[in-house]
Formats: C-alpha cells, sequence, structure tokens
C-alpha cells in the first residue's frame, strides 16, 4: 500500500447534487467517476492504475455497498481544481495532447507537478520537472542555447516568470528557482515586480513579499556583479587591446557600448554570452577591429561563468550544486 495519505472521498448514496459531465473525458465504458468541483470525469481504474500508485492502491480496495454509485461506476470526490484533473486525464488518455512540448499550456505543467505529486504519478512529475529545468537550466550553455517551451505555449509569455516561481516554491524545485528568479528581475519592472502581472482571465500572477524584495535587492547586486565579470573589459581600460590595429576607432565604440549598458541605469546582461551581447547592442553598422574583438569576446565569456556562479547567492539561494529537487 501507498504511504501517501487518501486525497479523496467516496461520498454516500444521497450526497450526489446535479454536476456537470466533462465530455473530453467521459469514457462510456468507464468503470470509476471521479467528482472535482461541480465536474464528473468518468475513466477507467486501470488507465489510472497504470499511472499512479495511489489509485492503484484504492483500486485494491473493496467497494463499500452504501457509497454513492452513477451509472453502477463508484464516485471518488477530489479536492483539487477541475482544470487540473481535466488536463491531466486528457494528456493520458490523448498522448499527442502533451507530446508536442512547444505547445504545452503552463497549465499543464503546473497540473502535472501538482497532481503528480499528490497522486505519486512519477511520469508526469518527472516530465514537468524536465521541461522546467530545460527552460531554467543551471549553467550558461544550456540558458544560452535553451528554447521556449513554456513561453511558446502560452499566449502570455511574461505572466509565466512569476508563475513558475510560485509553482517551484509549491512544488520544491529549488534548481529552477536561480534562473526564474534572474529572468524575473531582466523581464520585469519594478512596478511589475512589487504589483504583479494580470493573466488573461483578470487574476493576478503575483510574487510574496519575500520573493518581490528578494528580487530588488539581487538586482542591485547583479548590475554590481557584472561590473567586476561580464562588463569588466569595458571599464578596465582592456580596450583597445594592446594589438589593436584601429584605436581611433575602437575606443570611441566601447564608450558607445558603455552608454549602452552601463548609463544611466546598469542593463543587466551578466549572462549573456559575447555573440549574443553583441547582437543586441547598436554598433550603428560598427565593429571593433579583429584583434579587440579577440581580446573582448575572451574577457567577456570568461566573465559570464563567474557571473553565472553570483547568481543563486544573489538572491539568497543554494549554490547551484547545492540545490535539491521535491526535497
Amino acid at each position: 500500500m501507498s504511504s501517501i495519505a487518501r486525497p479523496f472521498k467516496r461520498p454516500r448514496t444521497g450526497d450526489l447534487p446535479d454536476k456537470i459531465m466533462q465530455p473530453n473525458v467521459w469514457k462510456d465504458d468507464g468503470n470509476v467517476i471521479l467528482e472535482a468541483e461541480n465536474t464528473r470525469f468518468r475513466v477507467h481504474w486501470s488507465m489510472l492504475s497504470q499511472h499512479s500508485t495511489v489509485f492503484r492502491d484504492m483500486a485494491s480496495l473493496p467497494q463499500p455497498t452504501d457509497h454513492a454509485q452513477v451509472d453502477g461506476c463508484p464516485v471518488i470526490q477530489l479536492s483539487d481544481s477541475a482544470e487540473d484533473i481535466n488536463l491531466l486525464l486528457t494528456a493520458m488518455y490523448e498522448r499527442h495532447f502533451h507530446d508536442d512540448k512547444s505547445k504545452r499550456p503552463f497549465q499543464l505543467i503546473t497540473a502535472f507537478l501538482r497532481l503528480g505529486r499528490k497522486y505519486d504519478m512519477e511520469q508526469y512529475r518527472t516530465d514537468a520537472l524536465d521541461q522546467l529545468i530545460y527552460e531554467y537550466p543551471s549553467n550558461p550553455l544550456n540558458w544560452e542555447m535553451r528554447g521556449f517551451f513554456i513561453h511558446t505555449g502560452s499566449e502570455e509569455p511574461r505572466h509565466n516568470i512569476i508563475d513558475v516561481i510560485n509553482v517551484a516554491r509549491e512544488n520544491h524545485l529549488f534548481s529552477v528557482l536561480p534562473t526564474a528568479f534572474y529572468e524575473c528581475i531582466v523581464e520585469l519592472s519594478t512596478e511589475e515586480i512589487f504589483e504583479g502581472l494580470m493573466r488573461r482571465d483578470g487574476s493576478t500572477s503575483k510574487l510574496s513579499f519575500e520573493d518581490q524584495r528578494r528580487c530588488i535587492l539581487a538586482r542591485e547586486k547583479l548590475s554590481q556583479v557584472q561590473l567586476d565579470t561580464t562588463l569588466r573589459w569595458l571599464l578596465d581600460d582592456e580596450l583597445p587591446a594592446p594589438t589593436c590595429i584601429m584605436p581611433e576607432n575602437c575606443l570611441p565604440l566601447r564608450y558607445q557600448v558603455v552608454v549602452a549598458t552601463v548609463r544611466p541605469t546598469p542593463w543587466l546582461v551578466g549572462a549573456i554570452a559575447w555573440d549574443t551581447f553583441m547582437r543586441k547592442i547598436d554598433m550603428f553598422g560598427e565593429s571593433f577591429c579583429g584583434n579587440c574583438m579577440t581580446h573582448a569576446r575572451r574577457l567577456h565569456n570568461n566573465g559570464v561563468k563567474s557571473f553565472w556562479e553570483a547568481i543563486p547567492k544573489a538572491f539568497d539561494l543554494p549554490g547551484w550544486t547545492e540545490a535539491t529537487d521535491f526535497e
């Protein structure tokens, strides 16, 4: 028997008000009905048991005769949202629904995490964690190469930054937090960090007060860190390089980059590798000479590695190798 406490109950006969049948997950030959909020789902014990040890244990118990049934099926009341249950069951019965990670709604990821943990569905929980780790990796190379699975699948991508932090906290996904927090302070204004962002349904995605404070302090810390690491080549007279062949060109360009990234307010670019950094900087069609370019690229990319190591500490989080998920 699973050691996980039973997260549901069977209603007694007479305790069943009229409910909405979920047509997407209503199997006429199903032999159990799950009830969440005001919605019922008729499914198969075999399908539930295949994915969940909790439901497998439930199915093995004798069915009490005094508990309510509908069309001969026992009714199991769940405390979860109908939306989460609908997403999970749809994924069970329609594999294509979640095979394409680029089209997964963020709500599906959260359903996999919440219900995967609650009902001991290791496959779905691990699948969701793998996707979040890909989107919010723990090393700068993967950060640079990452896809945008969660954001591509959403009509409101910027809202997910806050939601990811809250979901990671809820599910103890500590390895995801540093990068998620970093993206939050890069993408959101101070007002958005404090006020939150409105979702399409009118609700607000908002950080806790402690995490709001964490973001504001970390933004100040990392703005300074990047000057000592990634952007150090801009401020320590590293350019023009000793072998520069166009000092009359490279020195003014260096000042131009300083203005674009450091003054009057630092732009957080510490985690961006050289090639991406240069694409983001408006050089008005000009470029450093080849020797300066080689020199600056080496210093910049070495600085990114040092900057990356500083990210968790800036948010007062465990280091990259210390974070453990699901604890």
